[in-house]
């Protein structure tokens, strides 16, 4: 049993290309993780261990981190953020930082 899963991180691009060998297969596999992390709600998990079947456990590592790529590219502190646990058993989805209005201190006035 895996207790730890950083060991298939996405450190390069370039370790998909394998998994591109059939490309219906590696982007059919993408867009299911892709809709399965984007329905995700903020505070929500998915165990790793319990969802994903072990001949898929690599691929589905490195999609994800293929997501927070693009994510960490397109977003702000103040959405909603999919993250692993150090040890990659959870994906979760982090709530944003919710900035306070600005407001005026009353001794302002």
């Amino acid at each position: 049993m895996d207790n730890n899963l950083s060991k298939y991180r996405l450190n390069d691009e370039s370790e998909l290309l394998r998994f591109k060998k059939d490309p219906i297969r590696f982007f059919r596999f993408v867009h299911s993780v892709y809709t399965l992390l984007d329905e995700l709600p903020p505070g929500g998990t998915i165990r790793v261990l319990e969802t994903v079947k072990p001949d898929s456990r690599e691929i589905f590592v490195k999609v994800v981190c293929l997501y927070i790529r693009m994510e960490h590219r397109t977003r702000t502190l103040e959405d909603d953020l999919i993250e692993f646990s150090e040890d990659y058993l959870v994906v979760y989805r982090r709530p944003g930082i919710r900035f306070p209005e600005h407001w005026r201190h009353f001794y302002s006035r």
